[in-house]
């Protein structure tokens, strides 16, 4: 290289240096935090919080309007960034100012601030030019004001150099309101009567004289909820109440409202009145978010009028007594639940009064916004026993009318035309739900519904019922003199018979005129011991019943869809009968459906303080959450929960709970003690499962009654009713397979002595097969005790698989199987041993169902664990660091012995097993896992690690391994690295 030409090279390269210091070195973070250690003048700002994650504080400007507060000196160039991110909520007003000693007039922001917060993001991609001067940020709350008040609390404050997104304002922004009635922070009341405006619809005409504004409107049918409103601002967290005086139009409805769900209307009457809006319900955050105010004359209907408002504020307290609406309140226990108590919805549309039961309605909906107001009466108590709702009533011929039932997420309802003469409206609650009909909160009358209309209905009678039809009288005899019939004082119907030789004659009653839907038919009858009836409901034969008489009351219930007649046969085919029996008494009813076994009920809801006043229940995301504060006297104070559901198919509650360790429950399913059980906290979750011989009802819970203890909580983290099967006991009914080998003998303690004689058969066995069990057992459990050093063999369903040896020691042994279903044992004394000769004891046997948890099919769970020698002194297996090593060494006629593993854990969300494997060239194994041909694999070693994948298409339960049974290896070894069950997905 010549010297001109290194030159050349040296001053590209300086160049380039140059190049990249100037251009591409750009040391400014992409993002810039300009929180923390802010100052101000502290006669104005009261700074609380002022880290790099918040800046908050309080401001009372007095007379410094121009007062602000500065962030430290900013060392970076902010030219680089396109926004300045801030996130911001309080009470009060700001302006943000990008300042610097070279900046004349600061470029800003002006934002309103209030309780529901925002984040704005303000777009700086067209200044860079200027943020290169900026040194600093600038704060002027509330500018340009003198006293004023109010508190800001800033959390994200930062430069970014990514593109603005979200709410993005520009330079100049202010959405400041200019006309607002902002409130200083400090007086008890704050009063706001002045700049009004029409909201949208240019309805309102607002003026003022003095202290009063004077409206005047006129709504078209279109805007029947047109509006006005007052813009406020300010920290509202502490008032609860706003308070409007005002007086206008005669029969107009004026309604004031601060935010959705917090207002309160009035009737007008022409004189000074009084609106009381109490929203102390909402949250500090809430309260301090209020910008507007509303109010809505003749509100929902269109037309003219006019009102002045003489006052609005806000203030704490205020002596204020809501109108309170008398609730129709059911017992519980009465069969039938009268509701007379009525009110106009507010509308003032519907005059009501009460005469002795009647109920008298004069109604007048006049208005185009009055074409949904009611009368409507308050309901309170568990409903879900009725049903039906019969409303008696007397209206103007040719008007009409609608009755509807209502609550959260439940309605029903029922049109009438009224004839002028009394008539019956029905509502049929038995298309509800149970739980549906607990919520039911009011009946809701509309006159000329969806119209205006004038006119009057009389209510002679509105109430709750249970359907029915009864039948003890009304029979005929189906063939002429055979059957007669003779009502008794006490109500009941003897019936008299000779049937001559008619040996099927029959008596009947045919429900005409019941009403619909009547789904259960209860008779009750009492005849001579020894004789019988047989009872053919809707003349079918899968409905019949025999009843045998006992010389007591004896009943018979049956149901179906629905009846339509009834048979009896006295003393069916036999001819030259005679004799009689009586119908105590006979009835249809309606009876809610039990819900399906198979369905899992939650009943972690409707928890009450039977007493009241003692506990504090809390429910939220399924859990309940029960506090407690007892006086001397109400230790045994409990919580209840009755059931909607007819749970007549299940048997069984599983609750969990949570609470202060050493603090006890006594839980009472269905108030009876036969279930009831204690539980002692730990402190942790715990499961208690109350088994009954009866359909759940409702749960009882007494709080630590017996230690005393008289404040705390805890909590009920779920509760439901399942059905579980019934366990079926299979200690006595044992056979011997083979004549006089195996003899049985009950014991005094219930247990059954066991007696073998063998003699040359090795593989006799005894049996029992589990007929009769209900289906769904999956746990066999059997407790033995033999002779030390004998021993039986156990094989449930007769399956190798599930093989068990139990080795006597003289002492109470149990065994403990699981599969999906039973069907049989056999039990092998001495197996394979002949000549022998000794007996054992069954303590206790029995089939039970075990419920479990899926494990979830994310979870790789570990099987490479408890696997046993299935034939015994075979195996030798070894269990290191979750390694297992195994080796074998076998006689003549062993080759298809096997090791395995039984899995415990319900793995029914998994489909796959796949295990590592290492062991001598050319031996194998065959893996087969639940014990099923389709599932299994054989894996020829070759030295080295080997992992298998085997896919199953039920769920895996078990891993049965044959080790080398083709080629015949009688000793080695091989290692099982790991076994792991999965779930792959579109296995195959």
């Amino acid at each position: 290289m010549t010297n001109r030409s290194f030159k050349l090279f040296l001053g590209f390269l300086f160049v380039l240096f140059l190049f990249v210091t100037i251009v591409g070195c750009d040391n400014t973070p992409n993002e810039l935090n300009v929180l923390g250690d802010w100052t101000g003048e502290t006669a104005v700002y009261t700074i609380s919080e002022n880290t790099a994650e918040k800046l908050a504080f309080a401001y009372s400007k007095g007379d410094k309007p121009e007062a602000t507060i500065e962030s430290p000196a900013i060392k970076y160039n902010l030219a680089k960034y396109q926004k300045l991110v801030i996130t911001v909520q309080g009470s009060g007003s700001m302006a943000l100012q990008l300042a610097g000693k070279d900046i004349a007039e600061p470029k800003e922001v002006r934002l309103n601030v209030t309780g529901i917060g925002g984040t704005y993001e303000w777009n700086l991609k067209d200044e860079a030019e200027y943020l290169k001067d900026v040194e600093k940020l600038v704060i002027c709350a509330a500018p340009e004001k003198s006293d004023t008040n109010g508190e800001i609390n800033i959390t994200t404050l930062k430069f970014s150099k990514e593109a603005p997104t979200g709410f993005i304002i520009q330079t100049g922004y202010n959405d400041i309101p200019s006309n607002v009635n902002e409130y200083n922070g400090t007086d008890e009341e704050f009063h706001f009567n002045q700049k009004w405006a029409d909201f949208a619809d240019g309805t309102y005409t607002i003026t003022y004289e003095g202290n009063v504004t004077k409206v005047q409107f006129d709504k078209p049918a279109a805007v029947p909820w047109s509006c006005m409103y007052t813009n406020i601002k300010g920290t509202f967290a502490n008032f609860n109440y706003m308070v409007v005086r005002v007086k206008g139009t005669a029969g107009q409805k004026f309604l004031a409202k601060v935010a959705d769900n917090y207002e309160n209307f009035v009737i007008l009457d022409g004189s000074e009145q009084e609106v009381v809006v109490d929203f102390s319900a909402m949250t500090a955050e809430q309260k301090n978010g209020i910008q507007k105010i509303f109010l809505f004359g003749h509100a929902g209907a269109s037309g003219q009028g006019s009102f002045d408002i003489l006052d609005i504020f806000m203030v704490a307290e205020y002596e204020y007594e809501p109108p309170v609406k008398e609730k129709n309140i059911y017992n519980g226990s009465d069969p039938e639940f009268v509701v007379d108590i009525w009110y106009d919805n507010g509308d003032g549309c519907y005059d009501i009064t009460k005469s002795g039961s009647e109920i008298s309605i004069s109604y007048a909906k006049i208005n185009e916004g009055q074409h949904w107001s009611h009368a409507l009466a308050l309901l309170q108590g568990d409903l879900s026993g009725f049903t039906k709702l019969e409303i008696e009533v007397t209206g103007q011929e040719n008007k009409s009318g609608l009755f509807k039932i209502e609550g959260p997420g439940v309605a029903k309802e029922q049109n009438v035309t009224f004839t002028g003469a009394k008539q019956t409206v029905t509502i049929d609650l038995t298309t509800l739900s149970a739980s549906d009909l607990k919520k039911i909160e009011k009946i809701i009358f509309f006159a000329a519904p969806g119209s205006t209309g004038s006119g009057s209905v009389t209510l002679h009678k509105v109430a709750f019922g249970i359907a029915g039809y009864d039948f003890t009288e009304g029979w005929e005899s189906n063939d002429e003199g055979v059957y007669e019939f003779e009502k008794q004082s006490d109500g009941s119907v003897k019936v008299s018979y000779n049937k001559g030789n008619l040996e099927w004659a029959l008596m009947r009653h045919d429900f005409q005129g019941a009403p619909t839907g009547l789904n259960t038919l209860t008779i009750v009858l009492k005849g001579t011991a020894g004789k019988s009836v047989l009872l053919k409901p809707n003349d079918a034969g899968a409905l019949e019943q025999t009843v045998t008489f006992t010389g007591e009351n004896q009943e018979v219930v049956v149901n179906a869809d629905a009846f339509t007649t009834i048979l009896i046969f006295a003393e069916p085919g036999t001819a030259n009968a005679s004799g009689e029996f009586y119908i105590v008494s006979a009835k249809l009813s309606y009876t809610r459906s039990a819900l399906p076994a198979d369905q899992e009920v939650d009943v972690n809801k409707d928890w009450i303080d039977n007493d009241g006043g003692i506990y504090t229940i809390t429910e939220a995301d399924g859990k309940v959450t029960v506090e407690f504060n007892k006086s001397t006297g109400q230790e045994w104070a409990f919580i209840k929960t009755v059931f909607a559901e007819n749970l007549a198919n299940h048997n069984t509650i599983i609750m969990r709970f949570k609470g202060t360790a050493g603090q006890q429950l006594i839980v009472k399913p269905n108030d009876k003690g036969a279930f009831e059980q204690t539980i002692t906290f730990t402190g942790e979750e715990q499961e208690a499962v109350f088994k009954l011989t009866e359909a759940p009802k409702m749960i009882l819970i007494f709080v630590d009654p017996l230690n005393g203890a008289k404040t705390g909580s805890f909590e009920i983290i779920s509760a439901k009713v399942v059905y579980y099967p019934e366990d079926y006991d299979f200690t006595s009914g044992w056979i011997s397979n083979d004549e006089d080998v195996y003899e049985f003998k009950a014991q005094e303690d219930g247990s059954v002595k066991v007696s073998y004689d063998k003699g040359s058969m090795e593989w006799t066995f005894m049996r029992h097969n589990f007929e009769g069990a209900a289906s769904g057992l999956n746990t066999l459990t059997i407790v033995l005790k033999g002779t030390a050093g004998k021993s039986v063999l156990l094989k449930p369903n007769d399956a190798g698989a599930l093989e068990q040896t139990v080795n006597f020691t003289g002492e109470e042994q149990e065994v403990v199987v699981t599969a999906e279903a039973f069907s049989t044992i056999l039990i092998f004394a001495e197996p394979g041993t002949a000549n022998a000769t000794g007996e054992f004891f069954i303590i206790s046997a029995v089939l039970s169902y075990t419920p479990s948890q899926a494990v979830d099919p994310e979870i790789e769970v570990d099987v490479n664990k408890n696997w046993i020698d299935n034939d015994g002194g075979i195996y030798t297996i070894t269990e290191a660091d979750g390694k297992v090593t195994v080796e074998f060494n076998k006689s003549e006629g062993q080759d298809w012995a096997f090791i395995k593993t039984e899995f415990e854990d319900d793995l029914s969300n998994h489909n796959a097993i796949v295990m590592t494997v290492k062991g001598t060239a050319g031996q194998q194994l065959i893996i087969k896992p639940n014990d099923k041909g389709d599932f299994e694999q054989t894996v020829t070693f070759d030295g080295e690690e080997q992992e298998v994948t085997l896919i199953l298409t039920e769920t895996p339960r078990f891993i049965l391994i044959f080790v080398d049974p083709i080629n015949g290896a009688k000793t080695g070894s091989f290692e099982i690295l790991s076994a792991k069950v999965v779930y792959i997905d579109d296995a195959e």
